[in-house]
């Protein structure tokens, strides 16, 4: 509207100006005029004085925008659809693509929560109910606007299909509505004290947009054209080499300072390591033997963080797959492997030796359990019962990354030892994980990220009725402790379910325990910020961050 006045002020005085030439020219045709009167003197008024506009200050942290980031994964995720994964790597990837209602706060294993695309929330004092109050303005990458319609249809994909990774999670779930624009309730049919943990990160209530996902249906999150999220950085481009992220101009919490993310795909974290050592990556998650190398590197140690990290790792079963439904067979391998040996020759100690499932500390553990320790003798006699006195094969699936391999092989010169003769066999990543999710493998080595929720974990790994049981393992009274564990508030009881469903999966040796881990970060000198991400992955996590806090110093940069 400025500028239209503008234009007519201008087109008005332009106006006037040549009506009085006209008037002038006019003027000289005619009889001569008399002169005018002269003018009294006046005095021009003083101009007032005017002081320029200062110009807008620049925001203090001007400097940090711009640059791109380059980190090493494994082979690439096969969809950009969170509720069906649950591998960590991929976890990462939605990470940075996906906002959440709520989001784990980094470093805290409590399960304290951040609000995320959520503002803010209230509990009903039965506990049955959560309202979510959506950021007003809050778009997707195509522009629209993110609503609670989108909310709720996103959380229900959660539970659509009860095979889904995180399905068990939503048992309790009654039904989910979108109260108005930016609104969304959730109800519950019992209280659940860490539903909002449960709740968290892209593990419950990443918000896709409903109208984008109806449209492709199956193909959604196949290709960057068919993929829209609502996190900081947009995909946009995505091959079997690579796959490259560019931040998003209108996110609800300000562009990212990084430009874009290049993940480059490597066969193995060897190569990734060699990459970070030459100064083409600048965020490389360490494992075995190069977790070891920098930390003994006085040059590397400083550029290395511990993250701390809630997590369990097993040597599972698939009980479907013979000779493993066969319990004496199980036992013999549990008597055969020494966790602290395996982790001492492939990790060189930088982990827990575990006995149990639960990790130390959370609730349900119970130092008291312990079940196995290594005895040959017994390993003999098992087998001899189960038909094999000469010993029997097996053999060892794991993905071919990190200290993965190393201690493979480790186990299997312990089976070897005690009478098995074993065999590793290492897969690439993608390919691991689906076999392992299609219950190909006999005996694999997995792991999971935990959460203070461990009833709602274990009821997730173990329970005969969940999508992400993969062992074929069906207990009518394990199954009933877990459901009786998830509804427990007394957390003395709920820890006593726990620990009493443990007892059971270890009598039946439905897997055999191995450790706790922590995660090694190697962080570039030019990359900062890390100390200011706030959304994580997992609560103690700092695998699957967002990237969107993180800035590059050129200054310091050696490439």
């Amino acid at each position: 509207m400025q500028g239209k006045k503008t234009m007519l002020k201008a087109l008005t005085v332009l106006t006037i100006v040549a009506m009085a030439v006209m008037m002038l020219g006019l003027a000289g045709c005619g009889p001569a005029a008399p002169p005018p009167a002269e003018p009294e003197p006046t005095t021009a008024p003083e101009p007032e004085a005017t002081t320029a506009p200062e110009p807008e200050p620049e925001p203090e942290d001007a400097d940090r925008y711009g640059g791109t980031l380059y980190h090493t994964s494994a082979p690439n995720t096969e969809r950009f659809y969170p509720p069906t994964h649950s591998a960590e790597a991929q976890m990462w990837r939605l990470t940075q693509v996906f906002g959440s209602l709520v989001s784990w706060v980094v470093g805290s294993v409590e399960g304290d929560v951040y609000p995320d695309l959520a503002e803010s929330w209230d509990i009903s004092d039965d506990g049955l109910e959560y309202t979510f109050y959506l950021r007003e303005g809050a778009k997707f990458h195509n522009g629209d606007e993110i609503t609670a319609e989108d909310a709720a249809f996103s959380i229900e994909a959660y539970y659509a299909d009860p095979g889904l990774p995180y399905a068990s999670k939503f048992d309790g779930v009654e039904s989910v509505e979108a109260v108005d624009k930016y609104t969304v309730k959730v109800s519950l049919s019992a209280p659940n004290p860490y539903f909002l943990q449960d709740f968290a990160s892209v593990r419950g209530s990443a918000v896709m947009p409903k109208k984008v996902v109806e449209e492709f249906g199956d193909d959604f999150g196949t290709s960057p054209e068919t993929t829209v999220g609502s996190g900081p950085f947009m995909l946009t481009e995505w091959s079997d080499t690579q796959i490259v992220y560019t931040a998003f101009e209108d996110f609800y919490d300000g562009r990212p300072y990084l430009d874009q993310v290049v993940q480059k795909m490597v066969p193995d974290r060897t190569t990734g390591a060699l990459e970070f050592r030459a100064g083409n990556s600048d965020i490389e998650y360490l494992y075995s033997p190069a977790k070891q190398e920098f930390m003994q590197d006085p040059n590397l140690k400083p550029l290395v963080h511990a993250g701390l990290r809630l997590n369990t790792w097993w040597w599972g079963f698939c009980l479907d797959v013979p000779p493993f439904d066969d319990i004496r067979v199980r036992q013999a391998v549990n008597y055969a492997i020494d966790n602290a040996a395996v982790i001492q020759t492939a990790r060189a100690g930088l982990a827990i030796p575990s006995t149990q499932w639960i990790m130390t500390g959370l609730v349900g553990h119970d130092d008291s359990i312990l079940y196995y320790e290594r005895d040959l003798d017994k390993v003999k006699e098992l087998l001899t019962e189960a038909g094999y006195p000469n010993g029997m094969d097996i053999t060892v699936n794991v993905w071919n990354i990190g200290e993965s391999v190393t201690e493979a092989q480790v186990v299997a010169a312990q089976l070897q030892e005690a009478g098995f003769n074993a065999e590793v066999v290492p897969t690439d990543f993608g390919t691991y994980v689906t076999e392992m999710d299609e219950g190909t493998y006999g005996f694999y080595l997995t792991g999971e990220a935990l959460d203070p929720n461990t009833a709602s974990m274990m009821r997730r790994f173990w329970h005969s009725g969940s999508g992400e049981a993969k062992s074929g393992y069906a207990n009518p009274d394990l199954d009933a402790l877990l459901d009786e564990a998830v509804l427990e508030l007394d957390l003395e009881k709920r820890a006593e379910l726990l620990a009493d469903a443990e007892r059971i999966l270890l009598e039946d040796a439905v897997y055999v325990p191995y450790m706790y881990d922590q995660k090694y970060i190697a962080v570039q000198s030019w990359v900062h910020g890390l100390e200011d991400v706030n959304i994580a992955n997992g609560p103690g996590s700092h695998y699957a961050v967002r990237f969107d806090k993180l800035w590059l110093d050129p200054d310091k940069m050696d490439r």
